[in-house]
C-alpha cells in the first residue's frame, strides 16, 4: 500500500513540475485584445466607460465589455469633461458617463464641452450662445458662428452640416476666463459674464494658452496683448509670439521683444528673413531657402546656413535638446548652440537627406528617421543606423508608436523599435472617427481602438504590466502567480489522492 501511495504522489508531483499556463516557448494563449473587434463604431474610453455602436444601436460599455446602458440616440460623440454630445431627430443634447440625459436634445447646433462651456443654437436662428454643464446660459453674447476650442481644434455639429473649425474659427477659449468671439464681423474678447476684455475692432484675434493674444487689423498690422493688457500696438509680426518672446519686423530687420515690450535682440541676417519660430533657448529664423539659429546676441550660432530644418511632428522643432537639419547632402543633429552632435549620414551613407520627412528622438536616445516608405533607427547602444521593416510611424506617445509594415498592416512598436503589438490590424486610433492627429496619440486612459475587417474593438497599452505574460514579469511576481495559478490546485489534488489512498487502506484492514 505504501508503494501505491508513493506512485500516486510521484504522478502528482510530476504534474506539479510541468506547468501548463504557457507553452514551451513561453507563449500564452491570451488574446491581444481587451475587447475583440465587433462594433461598427466606437468612441474613446473616458472614466472606464465608452460609447459603442452596432447595427445602428448605441450602448455604454465598461472595460469588460459589459453593457451599462442603452443609448437611444442616432449619434454619440466622445466624452469631454464628463459629458458626451448626442444627437436625435429633435436635436442635440448631452449625457453623463452613466448614460443619464443631463441636457435634453433640443439644440439645432451644438459643440463638445471645453473648460466648462459649450456653444449651442437654442432658437434655430443661427445665433450661438454658451451653456454650462447643466444647460444653463453662461455667456449672453450671441455670435453668428461658434465653436468651443479643444487643443486648437473642435467639432461643431448641426443637423444641416458638419464643420471642423481651427484657431481661425469663431469662438476661442484662450484660458478659463478669456474668450474671443465675433460680433458684427469684428473680433474681440470677453469673460464668462460677457464683459469686454479686448475691444471688438479686429479682423481676427489669435490667442495662445500662455496668455498671448494678437489682434490683426485689416491691413495686417497687429496689436499684442499679454494677460489682457496691450503691450505692443500697430506692429508687423515676424512670427507668432511664443515662450515670452514677440518677434516683429522693424525696417526690414527682425527685432525680438519680451512681454513687457522691452527690446531683447535684433536678428542680423541681411534683412532677407520672413518668418521666425521662437524656441526655449534660440529663435529659428527662415530666410528664403536658408534657415538659421539665432542666440541672445542676435547673431547666428553656426557658420553656414541650413538648407532645411526637419520636422519633429510637434509644436517645437527641438526634441530632447536636439534639432535635425539638412546641410548639403548630410543629415545632422545639432544642439541649441549650433554645435554638431551627430552626423547621421556618416553612420549610414544610404540615408538620403533630401528625402527625410521627420525625426523622432526618444528619452533613451534612440532616433527614428522617417523617409517616404522607409524608417531608419539610430541605436545608441550599437552607435549604428539600421533600416527597420516599416513604411512609416507616428510620433511616440505613452511609450509606443503606431507603425505601418511593408505589407500595409498596422501594429505598435516601443522606443527601441521592438514590436509590442502584432501587425494584424487595419487601424489603431482613439476612436473609429479618428483624424490624423489622433493616430499620433491613440490611447485614452491607456486604451486604443483597433479595426479589423471594418469591425472595431479595443486594446490596452501593451507596455502596461497587467498585459505582460508570465515569462516577462519579475521573478518574484512570476513565482507568486505560479503558486496561485498552478501549484495550489495541484497540491489540493495531491491531498485528495493521499486521502483516497488512506480510505482504501483502512477498508482493507
Amino acid at each position: 500500500m505504501k508503494t501505491r501511495i508513493l506512485i500516486l504522489l510521484g504522478a502528482a508531483m510530476s504534474m506539479l513540475a510541468t506547468p501548463t499556463l504557457a507553452n514551451e516557448n513561453n507563449e500564452t494563449n491570451e488574446t491581444p485584445y481587451m475587447i475583440e473587434p465587433q462594433y461598427d463604431s466606437v468612441q474613446p474610453f473616458y472614466e472606464d466607460v465608452a460609447a459603442v455602436e452596432l447595427n445602428g444601436n448605441w450602448q455604454l460599455i465598461d472595460r469588460n465589455n459589459q453593457i451599462l446602458a442603452e443609448l437611444p440616440y442616432d449619434e454619440v460623440e466622445p466624452f469631454s469633461e464628463g459629458l458626451a454630445l448626442v444627437e436625435t431627430s429633435s436635436g442635440f443634447g448631452y449625457i453623463d458617463t452613466a448614460g443619464n440625459e443631463v441636457v435634453p436634445p433640443t439644440f439645432e447646433t451644438a459643440s463638445t464641452f471645453f473648460r466648462g462651456l459649450a456653444a449651442v443654437d437654442e432658437e434655430g436662428d443661427g445665433l450661438l450662445t454658451f451653456i454650462d454643464e447643466v444647460g444653463e446660459p453662461v455667456l449672453l453674447a450671441p455670435s453668428e458662428d461658434g465653436a468651443a476650442l479643444h487643443q486648437g481644434y473642435s467639432r461643431v455639429f448641426s443637423k444641416e452640416e458638419y464643420d471642423v473649425l481651427n484657431r481661425s474659427g469663431q469662438f476661442a477659449a484662450f484660458n478659463e476666463e478669456f474668450f474671443a468671439v465675433s460680433e458684427e464681423e469684428s473680433w474681440g474678447a470677453i469673460d464668462r459674464e460677457g464683459n469686454e476684455l479686448i475691444p471688438f475692432e479686429y479682423a481676427m484675434l489669435y490667442g495662445e494658452w500662455s496668455g498671448f493674444a494678437v489682434g490683426f487689423e485689416e491691413d495686417g498690422a497687429a496689436d499684442v496683448f499679454v494677460e489682457r493688457e496691450l503691450v505692443m500696438d500697430d506692429v508687423s509680426l515676424a512670427g507668432i509670439p511664443r515662450n515670452g518672446v514677440i518677434p516683429v519686423f522693424e525696417d526690414d530687420v527682425i527685432v525680438a521683444y519680451n512681454t513687457e515690450g522691452q527690446r531683447l535682440l535684433e536678428v542680423n541676417v541681411d534683412g532677407r528673413c520672413d518668418q521666425v519660430t521662437v524656441e526655449d533657448e534660440v529663435m529659428v529664423v527662415y530666410c528664403g531657402s536658408e534657415q538659421w539659429l539665432i542666440d541672445g546676441s542676435g547673431e547666428p550660432v553656426h557658420d553656414a546656413a541650413y538648407d532645411r530644418i526637419v520636422s519633429t511632428g510637434g509644436a517645437s522643432t527641438f526634441q530632447r535638446g536636439l534639432l535635425g537639419v539638412v546641410q548639403g547632402e548630410e543629415f545632422l543633429l545639432v544642439n541649441a548652440q549650433g554645435e554638431l552632435v551627430m552626423n547621421v549620414t556618416e553612420l549610414e551613407p544610404e540615408l538620403d537627406a533630401s528625402y527625410i520627412m521627420e525625426v523622432r528622438i526618444t528619452e533613451d536616445g534612440a532616433i527614428f528617421i522617417v523617409e517616404p516608405s522607409r524608417v531608419w533607427m539610430y541605436s545608441p547602444e550599437s552607435d549604428s543606423v539600421e533600416l527597420l521593416p516599416f513604411m512609416s510611424l507616428s510620433g511616440f506617445s505613452d511609450g509606443v508608436s503606431v507603425a505601418l509594415d511593408m505589407e500595409q498592416r498596422i501594429g505598435l512598436i516601443n522606443e527601441f523599435g521592438e514590436v509590442v503589438f502584432p501587425f494584424e490590424v487595419e487601424a489603431i486610433a482613439r476612436s473609429s472617427e479618428a483624424t490624423a492627429a489622433d493616430a499620433r496619440m491613440p490611447f485614452s486612459e491607456d486604451i486604443a481602438a483597433v479595426m479589423i475587417e471594418d469591425r472595431w474593438g479595443y486594446i490596452e497599452n501593451p507596455l502596461l504590466e497587467t498585459l505582460l505574460p508570465i515569462a516577462a514579469t519579475s521573478s518574484e511576481e512570476g513565482a507568486k502567480r505560479t503558486v496561485i495559478d498552478v501549484a495550489l490546485p495541484l497540491l489540493v489534488s495531491v491531498g485528495l489522492i493521499v486521502f483516497v489512498a488512506w480510505r482504501v487502506n483502512r477498508r482493507r484492514r
